[in-house]
């Protein structure tokens, strides 16, 4: 993670990043990306947004941060799964100055 954020540190180019953190959002990896990127969740989002479908259930571990570029609409997760995780979806847009 340490590497990942540094190169964040440099990039100057609207960006999108979305995974499977497999952290909460108190966590210090949580932080150091939000100090930059917005989470898409908390603009766009409603509830809790648990996305762990396991022994934790209410866990928040999957995210989608974005640059100030884009802007979030609406953030879903879909409550379905094959796995230990719920699939999530973000509408992003592009923001005009």
């Amino acid at each position: 993670m340490d590497i990942f954020i540094e190169h964040l540190k440099h990039t100057r180019i609207p960006t999108i990043i979305a995974g499977d953190f497999n952290d909460v959002p108190l966590s210090d990896t949580y932080r150091r990306i939000n100090n930059r990127y917005k989470d898409a969740f908390i603009e766009g989002g409603r509830g809790i947004g648990a996305t762990y479908n396991g022994k934790l259930p209410m866990l928040r571990i999957d995210y989608v941060f974005h640059s100030d570029e884009f802007g979030c609409r609406k953030f879903k997760v879909l409550n379905q799964s094959t796995t230990d995780h719920f699939p999530i979806m973000a509408e992003l847009y592009i923001r005009r100055e």
